[in-house]
């Protein structure tokens, strides 16, 4: 059986969860000074956050003209660079990395995976056997998935999640 669950219900329940609303008043702080945050300007943040779909808050969007609203505008970018990611970060080719992963996908359902310019091509064809590897979580077996691939300078990250558990 599958239930949907709209996205402005779970935004308005996120908002009320203790470990989530502390987090929000931080980014609210440190995105610039202001004397008070409204439950608006926080709904839409958090409602921003959940769109499966958009990467990075649409510009079409954030420019349209609201005359009765003065919200901050909201960016995936600029929130993933003030919070560090919440999934455990690996090295490529340190001890026991491959395993390091697995473990990491059967708990925690995501991981990222660094690896220097120099090691990419070995680190593609690990990658690439990975992702045909089962892995058991609970009684259930599932494929990793690559989630996305980026570049800072001469460092590659490559985020790897359990499909299923990520984007359900």
């Amino acid at each position: 059986m599958h239930c949907a669950i709209d996205l402005r219900v779970i935004a308005v329940a996120a908002w009320r969860q203790e470990n989530i609303k502390p987090q929000i008043e931080k980014v609210f702080g440190r995105i610039g000074e202001c004397a008070e945050v409204s439950e608006a300007q926080i709904f839409n943040v958090l409602q921003s956050l959940l769109w499966m779909s958009c990467v990075n808050s649409c510009p079409d969007c954030i420019e349209e003209y609201l005359p009765y609203q003065n919200l901050a505008k909201p960016s995936r970018g600029l929130l993933r660079l003030l919070l560090p990611p919440e999934m455990g970060i690996i090295d490529y080719g340190q001890s026991e990395w491959r395993k390091r992963i697995i473990d990491e996908l059967a708990t925690n359902y995501a991981v990222l995976l660094t690896c220097e310019q120099s090691q990419l091509p070995q680190c593609k064809e690990d990658v690439q056997a990975l992702l045909l590897e089962k892995i058991e979580i609970g009684f259930q077996f599932f494929y990793p998935t690559i989630e996305s691939v980026t570049r800072n300078g001469r460092i590659w990250d490559i985020e790897l999640r359990i499909w299923e558990f990520t984007h359900g």
